[in-house]
This record gives C-alpha cells, structure tokens and sequence, in this order.
C-alpha cells in the first residue's frame, strides 16, 4: 500500500513537470509588453509624481509618443513603482523627468544609452539625493529574498512541527534542506523577473516540483524519527506535500502585496 502511494505521487509529480516543459501554442492577443521605463522608489511619499517634460527625440527615428506623460503608480509594501509605456518604439534619445514632491520639484535625465529598445529599462529613484540609479540595488534583492526565505521557513517549520518531527538531526536536515533550495530558488526569481511580472507564482511551479522531489528524496531518506519504518516514510512524504503546497499557496498571495 506505501509503495502504491510513493508510486502515484511520483508518477502526478511527472505529469507536472512534463507539463512545465511542454512548448505552449503561441498567443497574440497583446502578450507583448509595450516599451518602458520603470522606476523604483523606495518607501515613497503619497504625493510624489513623475512626469515625463521633455524627449529629445533623434529627427530620424520614428515619433515617440507615451501613452501616460504622468507615470503609473503601482504600490506595494515598502516601495511602490512608477511606469511610463511608448508608443510604438523607445525613445531613440534622452529622457526628461520632473520628479514633484510637496513643494520639492527637481528633474532628471535619463540618457538614451541607458535604454534598451525595448522593456528592461528598470531604475532606482533615491529621493534625498535626487539620483537615478539603473537597475535594482544590490540590498534591495538581498532582503527580498532574505525575506521571502524566512517567510518559507517559518511556514514549513510550523507544519514541520505539527507533523511531530522533534530531534535536533532531524531539523538540522530542514534547515539544510531548505536554505539551498529557497537560496537556489531566490537567486534564480532575482535572475529572471522584473518586478512587474505578474505570471511568478505560475512560472516557478517547475521549481517547486523539483524542489518537493528533492525534499521527498532527502526527508524520507534521511530524517529517521522513533516511527516504525513504513510509518516514518508516510509522515515524512506527507509533510513534503502538505508544507510545499501551503508554502505556494501563501506565497502566491504575497506575491500580489510584496515586491519582486
């Protein structure tokens, strides 16, 4: 009976991962991204406004025209993100922002070799020093991820718990487990999405499939309780599920009011 069990988790977890892996037909009902710049503004005040004033536009290049010259506000906990979206090309030369906060106004330029043709064009607003940085800073992805790792742990370490695993050995191997796997995983959501993705929690569902083969393989393997064999397999097989799909559901959720 365990056998027949270990058997068809293993043969549905395939079925997902072959899923993942399956190409998809293609979709052209405005799958694509419109040209852009997104800017990050950390913990910012309610009445700051970024409008674009000015585009030096190349005379030979197409005419750019932004479809919002005042940006799109995007909150999120700790940081909220201002987007401009062109039409039909990115600007082929610098960019003129007036950044307006009570009765502070300064403006900034964003040079055209800082844009890509195309999305991507992600900066970082510093408001006390009047800065645009490009890109996303370096302790800014640090706690993201510190905090989405924790977040993991504290989740799967109550299941753990409640599902009676109590000896030091035992935890030690949750602990190891998890760390490389959310490390792994982190770094990996730090690689490949802008924080305006909004298809994460769909797109990681091949890594935590992996990540719940890996955790049956070692916790079964590995953490040995006073269960009798057969038991202690069944309890440990049962936690990797329980916690993982609970562990996907929440973070699901905070996807939508955390930051990426």
């Amino acid at each position: 009976m365990l056998y027949l069990i270990i058997k068809r988790s293993i043969q549905v977890l395939s079925v997902f991962i072959l899923f993942t892996l399956v190409p998809t037909a293609i979709c052209m009902a405005n799958a694509v991204e419109l040209p852009s710049i997104l800017i990050i503004v950390p913990d910012p005040p309610q009445d700051l406004e970024i409008v674009i004033v000015n585009i030096t536009q190349d005379p030979n290049a197409p005419t750019v025209n932004p479809l919002n010259l005042q940006a799109k506000k995007i909150d999120k906990v700790m940081e909220s993100y201002f987007v401009f979206y062109f039409e039909p090309v990115m600007p082929q030369g610098p960019v003129i922002l007036r950044i307006t906060t009570g009765d502070t106004t300064f403006e900034i330029t964003v040079d055209d070799a800082l844009l890509n043709t195309w999305s991507g064009n992600i900066f970082t607003l510093d408001l006390e020093k009047r800065t645009l940085a490009e890109g996303e800073l370096l302790s800014r992805s640090i706690i993201l991820a510190t905090s989405r790792i924790v977040i993991t742990l504290i989740i799967e370490g109550i299941v753990f718990f409640l599902f009676g695993f109590r000896k030091l050995r035992s935890w030690l191997i949750f602990l190891a487990v998890n760390l490389v796997t959310q490390t792994l995983l982190n770094i990996w959501i730090n690689v490949h999405f802008d924080p305006l993705d909004s298809f994460v929690a769909y797109r990681v569902i091949f890594w935590e499939v992996l990540i719940i083969i890996i955790e049956l393989i070692t916790f079964i393997g590995f953490v040995k309780e006073k269960d009798e064999w057969k038991r202690g397999i069944l309890r440990a097989g049962l936690y990797v599920i329980v916690a993982n799909i609970l562990s996907f559901i929440v973070g699901g959720f905070l996807i939508t009011l955390l930051p990426i």
